[in-house]
Formats: structure tokens, sequence, C-alpha cells
């Protein structure tokens, strides 16, 4: 019988330290590909990992139950991860620090919705795969964390500390911005 995340929590404050294996087990592999897409390297996104559950070890006591234990987890993995950017480079993350978003951006009206199913139907992981590289940090958080990671637009809300209506706008902005890119790449002359 497979234990729920909050009966392992549970057990392994109970002293049952397998509880925890099973959690890391559980979510390792999601955890390092959440990792490896921010940050786009294999060496960065283990130590992300590891350092998340490292975390996750030393707080799992401050854990409350008022989320899921996943989108708790994602919320130490997303913050670990611009942690380890922020020291690693000197790079900017504006886009990451905003709480309600930037009011012009989410205010825009998208041209058309298009279906969840952009990547499954990609055709060509090669050019989706530098399309995503391309694209603004926070779309590719976001579809990271829904695509990748299975996680709801509403657990996302939760993680990223923005409103739920902030995070429907940014998940079809950062699918229009594919279908854009797309549509350049192929009307682009080939060499």
């Amino acid at each position: 019988m497979d234990l729920d995340d909050k009966q392992l929590i549970e057990n392994y404050l109970d002293g049952d330290g397998n509880s925890f294996s099973i959690l890391i087990d559980r979510y390792l592999k999601s955890v390092f590909n959440f990792a490896y897409r921010l940050c786009g390297n294999k060496n960065d996104a283990e130590d992300i990992a590891q350092d998340t559950f490292l975390k996750v070890w030393k707080n799992i006591k401050k854990y409350n139950g008022k989320n899921s234990f996943k989108t708790w987890l994602f919320t130490i993995a997303r913050n670990t991860t611009i942690d380890y950017l922020r020291k690693k480079r000197d790079l900017k993350f504006s886009d990451f620090d905003t709480e309600e978003g930037n009011y012009i951006e989410d205010t825009l009206a998208d041209k058309e919705i298009l279906s969840d199913d952009v990547f499954a139907k990609s055709e060509n992981k090669g050019i989706l795969e530098k399309m995503f590289n391309e694209m603004p940090s926070i779309y590719k958080e976001i579809l990271v964390m829904h695509y990748t990671n299975d996680l709801s637009l509403e657990e996302i809300s939760q993680i990223l500390k923005r409103p739920m209506n902030t995070i429907k706008s940014q998940h079809r902005r950062a699918l229009i911005f594919i279908r854009d890119d797309a549509k350049k790449r192929l009307n682009a002359p080939k060499n």
C-alpha cells in the first residue's frame, strides 16, 4: 500500500527514517527536472536538487499541511534554484521578483488561446528546446511546473505567490510566445 505524502511525513516525524527516503524517491526526478529546465546545467540541477531536499529535511517540522506537500516542495525547489543561480552568476532576476506581476503585461489581451497540448504535438524537439531556452524566465518557470511537474495553475499560483489570473495570463502568453516563435522559425529562410 502506497502511503500519501502527509502520512509519510507523519511517519518520519514519529521516527521512521525510511519514510523520508520514500518521499525523496517519489520527488527527486521531478525536482531535478524542474531545476535542470531552469538552469540548463546537469551538475547545477543535481546540486539544486540536493540542496532542496536538505532544506526540506531541515524544515520538515515546519510543514503545516495547509498546501500539498508537492506545492511546498516546489516552492522550496524554486527558491533554491533562484538562490543558486544568483550566487553562481550575476544575473538579473527581475521577472522572478514581482509578487503581483507586471500590470501592463498582465492586462494585455491575448490574440488567441492555445490548447494545452502544444508540447505533446511538437514534431521537432530540438526547435522546441531552443525556443524554450530563449523564452523569458517567468514563462519557462510556469511551463516547467505545469507540463513537466504536473502542477495545476492553482498550485503554481501558490508557489509563485501570484494571483491566479496572473498565472493564467502568463501561461497563455508563454504558449503564444511558442506559437509566434515557431511561425517565425518556419517562415525563416533556410541556409
